[in-house]
């Protein structure tokens, strides 16, 4: 029973990270052309289209490395997806605290309630 809470935690965590990854993928021609539109100097632009990718792929390549831990936990070690929980959680914190609410922020926040949760549920040998 445990192994079944243990495993849903990881398996929502994953699924809330590459939902808010696919958002973000699909906003990203919008969020080019307002920002192109801005009047940033060209590295400064182009600077913020890296980030916005980069944070998009990292939350597909967590999800993956979640579900993988949820599929097969001997395969990652409990420090290494707590740590990784570390991440939606310093993510969730900037942007609620720069940018405020939104669907991107809700689903990092509750992706690394379950990786914590999933953490403490994590099955013995």
């Amino acid at each position: 029973m445990l192994t079944r809470a243990f495993q849903w935690c990881l398996y929502v965590a994953a699924a809330c990270l590459a939902a808010a990854a696919i958002f973000g993928l699909m906003s990203y021609v919008s969020v080019s052309i307002a920002v192109g539109n801005s009047g940033l100097k060209p590295e400064l632009a182009q600077s913020f289209r890296a980030h916005w990718l980069g944070s998009a792929l990292q939350s597909l390549l967590l999800a993956g490395l979640l579900a993988l831990a949820g599929w097969r936990p001997g395969s990652i070690s409990r420090s290494a997806i707590v740590f990784c929980g570390l991440l939606p959680i310093a993510s969730a914190a900037l942007f609620f605290t720069l940018v405020g609410s939104g669907w991107g922020q809700a689903l990092s926040g509750i992706a690394a309630a379950a990786v914590l949760l999933g953490a403490l549920l994590w099955p013995g040998k």
